[in-house]
């Protein structure tokens, strides 16, 4: 009889874990998309379940054939019918945070701007299984507008969107509260989600991992992310 590996992350439905990218149509007219799958080709390609989320586009057909490539799902949101006032960043993560949960608890949201080592998935994902959180993700710790944030609420701790979201039913049901305050304003999503489940004395749910490290505004993109968070294994950091 064939043993186990104990180093092998047995599958099953309290553990699938969903990557998905987070995109628009102006990422592949820019390249971004491309430059994005050309630099991070070797560390997704260990990834079995992957999917582009992005804006329903004419564009979309020059980033089929290396989606094909790379195994990607490409899945198109919509937006024709949102009216103007709508924060379509919201809307996009709402449809992803949302997508095929009853085969995949968890969802590891990355962007375009995100840099990937090659054991990226096997360490975060054995960390995260041994973790309680509803959103495994980064503080960002140096970003003007976090610091702007603790002066409106010192007990601030706003998890950046690039994260690991794990969809337990409560934590979903939350998100439906809270969508409409997202779709309706242009605060950040992840700004509008922090702030609520900390309203509900739930912050132990806010998970800073020391392997995802958010320096993700412009500003940031030429400060040393070793120094902050020397484990790195997913950097959202304007490098490229």
């Amino acid at each position: 009889m064939q043993k186990k590996s104990p180093y092998r992350i047995e599958l099953t439905r309290e553990n699938m874990m969903l990557t998905v990218i987070q995109s628009h149509s102006g990422e592949i007219i820019n390249g971004r998309i491309e430059k994005f799958l050309h630099v991070n080709r070797i560390a997704l390609s260990i990834v079995k379940d992957k999917v582009l989320f992005l804006d329903k586009t004419p564009h979309t057909a020059k980033i089929k054939d290396i989606c094909d490539k790379n195994k990607i799902k490409i899945v198109e949101i919509d937006e024709s019918r949102l009216h103007n006032g709508i924060n379509k960043i919201a809307n996009m993560f709402f449809n992803i945070v949302t997508y095929n949960i009853k085969d995949y608890k968890y969802v590891m949201l990355l962007e375009t701007d995100c840099i990937l080592s090659i054991d990226w998935y096997d360490t975060i994902k054995n960390h995260m299984l041994a973790q309680d959180f509803w959103i495994y993700g980064s503080e960002n710790h140096v970003s003007s507008g976090y610091h702007k944030m603790l002066s409106y609420n010192n007990s601030a701790k706003n998890m950046n969107g690039v994260a690991v979201y794990n969809r337990e039913p409560e934590f979903v049901s939350l998100i439906y509260k809270v969508i409409n305050s997202c779709l309706n304003t242009r605060r950040n999503y992840d700004t509008i989600l922090s702030e609520s489940i900390r309203s509900i004395n739930m912050n132990n749910k806010l998970y800073n991992s020391p392997y995802i490290c958010d320096l993700s505004p412009e500003s940031q993109k030429n400060i040393n992310y070793r120094k902050i968070k020397p484990l790195t294994r997913v950097l959202h950091q304007k490098r490229f």
